[in-house]
């Protein structure tokens, strides 16, 4: 069986799955409990499905929509469709707590294997990384500085007050130590997550071929760049990418504390948010 009729199957599969799960939704008693299970059952079913989808598009598309965006893309307009089925105020709010508490804590649970996962592919390029360190550290601390200032001065030259430019200035580093940094920038929580989601689902469609379009070719040149650019979207987007990956790796996590070491120092604080 060929890897896109296998695909194939898994959409249809799991296109049944959640169709049947919504028509239960639908028609289960709220008080019974039934159709809140059976809403979580077809949310689960259309992340998978928007991942299934991902896969099955062909290389060119996928480079433009990886599966990381179509299942994004699918899990949201699912959750209108459920709080629409439910027709209350505030539903959508209700039914992604109620999903980010259930199937979406169980996904987020194979995430801890994903990231060990990437010591396999450090491992494998281990020669080269340890013969370029020096330069990958010193492109980095460059990448950091540059996007903090970069940050602020797109705030600055947008009129953002001073605590939007401080839910934007860790955008380009993963979520826990985003949270870290904003704790430390006294920003508020949610921007500083939407600031980091939009930075993530952004770079993963568009900088890739934003760097083939500028002739950058070298995958250690690739992973950095991706790397500190778009946190951990970028990194999971170059999963196909071997030779690129172990470079974002080391990339997105350099970037990372060093980020929230920057943004620790009182000085620095005051002249990115003066």
């Amino acid at each position: 069986r060929s890897p896109s009729r296998g695909l194939g199957d898994v959409y249809k599969r799991q296109g049944v799955l959640a169709a049947l799960c919504v028509a239960a939704a639908a028609c289960a008693p709220p008080a019974a409990g039934a159709r809140s299970a059976c809403t979580q059952g077809a949310l689960l079913c259309s992340t998978l499905l928007g991942l299934a989808l991902g896969e099955a598009l062909p290389p060119r598309a996928r480079a433009w929509l990886p599966p990381i965006v179509t299942a994004t893309a699918f899990t949201s307009l699912a959750l209108a469709a459920a709080a629409a089925l439910y027709g209350a105020h505030g539903a959508r709010e209700v039914v992604a707590a109620r999903y980010a508490a259930g199937a979406g804590r169980a996904l987020g649970s194979l995430l801890a294997p994903t990231v060990a996962s990437f010591a396999f592919a450090l491992f494998s390029q281990r020669k080269q990384i340890a013969r370029s360190f020096g330069q990958l550290v010193g492109a980095i601390c460059v990448s950091s500085c540059a996007g903090l200032a970069g940050s602020a001065i797109c705030a600055r030259a947008l009129g953002m007050s001073a605590m939007a430019t401080a839910a934007l200035l860790p955008r380009s580093i993963t979520t826990p130590l985003a949270l870290e940094a904003a704790a430390l920038l006294g920003a508020d929580a949610e921007l500083v997550l939407l600031g980091v989601c939009v930075t993530g689902l952004s770079t993963v469609p568009l900088g890739r071929p934003a760097m083939l379009a500028c002739g950058v070719r070298d995958p250690a040149e690739r992973g950095v760049a991706l790397g500190c650019a778009g946190n951990g979207g970028s990194t999971l987007a170059l999963a196909q990418d071997g030779a690129a990956l172990p470079f974002s790796v080391i990339a997105m996590v350099l970037n990372g504390a060093l980020t929230v070491v920057l943004l620790s120092v009182p000085w620095v604080q005051r002249l990115l948010l003066s």
